[in-house]
């Protein structure tokens, strides 16, 4: 069929039968059952299909389309509410976090059903299936997404598998009609629950660092995720932040919102930081550069990194001087070049600082976010520093120097914030450290 030409009729399915499905698998559906090509997507929903993208995310994140479908086909209308990926989101916070390709269960794709529930980082099975979930085609193991051509179904593989069963599509179990309603009903009530008590940082759709952050949820029985052994090194550090603390504490905190807005890493990477840290600043910086050999460091380089005098006093060196300041005042202001911060750290820092922005005055999860903000710039300093001066000395080294990317997890409590802060590493490692204070 032309891919211009309209589609005068579409049969689908009743929207009782597709609890919770998604706008990609309703497209999906319908175009199987009127043994439709993906050409004739235009025509019959007003999309236009770019097959060089996953069209999943082209469908399930765009407005613009999501309204398309719900006007062509009006029953797609009752549907249309559980297509917004912020009802999906378990966390509070502006950023959406989303599995980047396409995902789905084996047995739920004969009947060419797919679930926004899929494409959420924090689940790894079909809940009513207990099956893995899966982005690869079980035959070939191109991804899933590869199966969308103008001139061939939805989910038809080019290598020819076709994991639509059309038999299915018409006549599937009411039984698992019946589970998907009660269990898309019950994330729907955890997830609404959980994004007013939790705020995750640091993940994004970044989908390796989801599925690593995912030990911060260790112990949980859902029925969508199984937990597994992280692929990396995780180091992980908890921490209580007391509401209504003293005055001094909340003058740190009236700082840290009042310069928030330029708090994020911006083009030049300077960043303005509140007075209150530029002692453990200092102290950091100094603890890094302890654990190199007096003999590394010149008298000048020691007194500017915060060191004693060596015992036998600096030792000449014919290379240009370390000049290494973890924070420097201009007049009542202190500064940072976070030129040397790493760009995982740069990432978060900018993500707490415009959280916080956004925050009233009174609210108390600015103490939260400040803390964060202050452990994962001191942990990224502290990592920074010692790489630059390791290039000088290799007397010192770090067991963790490999974790480079913090994520931090805040819950909500009336008096309290649980802060945990994770620092994830290189893939090929099964080790995971917990416990501690940050």
């Amino acid at each position: 069929m032309d891919s211009d030409s309209e589609v005068g009729t579409v049969a689908h399915l009743p929207p009782a039968w597709s609890a919770g499905i998604s706008p990609f698998g309703f497209v999906v559906q319908t175009l199987r059952f009127n043994s439709l090509y993906c050409s004739d997507g235009h025509g019959a929903f007003g999309i236009r299909p770019r097959y060089t993208e996953d069209l999943c995310r082209q469908l399930c994140l765009s407005a613009k389309a999501r309204t398309s479908i719900a006007a062509r086909i009006p029953a797609a209308s009752i549907l249309a509410p559980l297509w917004q990926p912020t009802a999906w989101q378990v966390f509070g916070g502006s950023a959406t976090h989303w599995r980047p390709y396409l995902s789905g269960c084996t047995e739920c794709m004969k009947t060419g059903y797919h679930s926004m529930l899929f494409q959420m980082p924090w689940v790894n099975r079909c809940p009513w299936h207990s099956q893995p979930l899966t982005s690869q085609c079980d035959h070939c193991s191109r991804p899933l997404w590869h199966g969308f051509r103008s001139d061939a179904p939805p989910l038809l593989c080019p290598c020819g598998h076709d994991p639509v069963s059309s038999r299915n599509t018409i006549d599937e179990e009411g039984r698992i009609e019946v589970l998907r309603g009660s269990w898309i009903k019950r994330y729907l009530r955890w997830a609404g629950t959980s994004r007013g008590r939790r705020t995750l940082i640091g993940v994004g759709d970044d989908l390796t660092s989801a599925e690593e952050a995912a030990v911060l949820f260790r112990g949980r029985a859902y029925p969508w995720y199984r937990p597994q052994y992280a692929s990396s090194d995780v180091l992980i550090r908890a921490s209580t932040v007391r509401h209504g603390q003293s005055v001094e504490a909340r003058s740190q905190n009236a700082a840290f919102l009042r310069l928030a807005p330029s708090m994020g890493p911006g083009r030049d990477f300077f960043l303005e930081l509140p007075q209150a840290l530029e002692r453990p600043m200092a102290r950091i910086t100094a603890s890094v550069a302890a654990k190199f050999r007096e003999s590394t460091f010149s008298a000048r380089e020691r007194a500017c990194l915060g060191l004693p005098e060596a015992s036998e006093g600096g030792q000449p060196s014919s290379r240009a001087s370390v000049v290494l300041l973890p924070a420097y005042r201009v007049r009542e202001h202190l500064f940072l070049d976070g030129r040397v911060l790493g760009r995982p750290t740069q990432a978060v820092l900018r993500e707490i600082a415009q959280a916080m922005s956004l925050l009233p005055s009174d609210n108390p999860a600015i103490e939260a976010l400040a803390r964060a903000y202050e452990r994962v710039l001191g942990r990224g300093f502290a990592s920074s520093a010692l790489h630059l001066l390791g290039r000088l000395d290799g007397s010192a080294t770090d067991v963790e120097a490999a974790l480079i990317r913090p994520v931090v997890l805040i819950r909500h409590r009336r008096s309290s914030c649980f802060l945990t802060l994770a620092w994830l590493g290189c893939a090929g490692k099964e080790r995971s450290r917990a416990g501690g204070q940050v």
